[in-house]
């Protein structure tokens, strides 16, 4: 009995996300994507839905949802928006790389509430000019000053970065690290500023809006997660973000089978 009720709130969770993919995502892609904008509409969707929370643990606010759901939900609105599925992934994968990584963590743990009760989204700042690509090494390092840090990060991409709540950002655990030495920093809404934007204008993806830009934040020590960033990427970061990206292209992939097929 309790595996059919889980698969029953599976099932309406996933029918929630193809109601907004059919209703709100699919009617504003080609606006999305001509202009490059952010998917907007579909994102206040979802965050009225409660989406964004849905993997954070019951204990702390959330539902717990597990990735194999969510990968389908991102293969589900993949089919309607290839950019806010991708959104949404990331999305959910920054939740995931905080939440596996909290235990013992009183004030990590009262993060995830807050961003629970607050419904946040977030987005990451993993890719910095100068490391040519390479997520795990970093220019970049955290200044502490007390209970206080700073951080100036000059980044590559910072998707969706303008509409998120929170960001987290890699960067060298002090100014004497190595490159390689890093640590997840939270920077959490009213503590970064975005300066020096550039321009999104590419082939896909438009409406992921994954601006350049130079990262300005600061915070309160303990945002300075204390797992390694390199047990954050090889357990979580790196799994979970190409499963829900691959998912999301699943659901690519499957609109262009169907649309083919109505022209057969």
């Amino acid at each position: 009995m309790q595996t059919q009720n889980k698969q029953k709130e599976m099932e309406a969770r996933i029918a929630i996300i193809d109601r907004i993919g059919r209703e709100i995502a699919r009617p504003n892609a080609d606006d999305v994507d001509i202009k490059a904008r952010f998917p907007i509409e579909t994102a206040n969707a979802l965050r009225e839905a409660g989406a964004f929370i849905w993997p954070i643990p019951v204990e702390f606010g959330g539902l717990g949802v597990d990735s194999f759901e969510l990968a389908k939900q991102c293969a589900v609105l993949g089919q309607y928006d290839a950019s806010a599925a991708a959104a949404l992934a990331m999305h959910h994968t920054q939740i995931l790389s905080a939440v596996h990584h909290a235990n013992g963590n009183a004030a990590l743990q009262d993060y995830m509430r807050r961003v629970a009760k607050e419904n946040r989204i977030i987005a990451s700042v993993t890719s910095e000019v100068g490391p040519g690509g390479n997520m795990r090494n970093s220019q970049c390092a955290v200044e502490r000053q007390g209970d206080r840090y700073t951080l100036t990060k000059k980044a590559t991409t910072v998707s969706y970065g303008s509409y998120a709540d929170d960001l987290m950002i890699t960067a060298r655990k002090d100014s004497t690290a190595a490159a390689g030495d890093q640590v997840l920093v939270i920077a959490e809404r009213g503590n970064f500023e975005l300066k020096d934007k550039g321009v999104w204008d590419t082939l896909g993806m438009r409406g992921t809006c994954s601006e350049p830009a130079t990262v300005v934040a600061h915070g309160d020590a303990w945002q300075v997660m204390e797992v390694p960033f390199a047990d954050i990427a090889t357990y979580t970061m790196v799994p979970t973000s190409h499963i829900f990206w691959a998912a999301c292209w699943y659901g690519v992939a499957t609109d262009a089978v169907n649309k083919s097929r109505e022209l057969l």
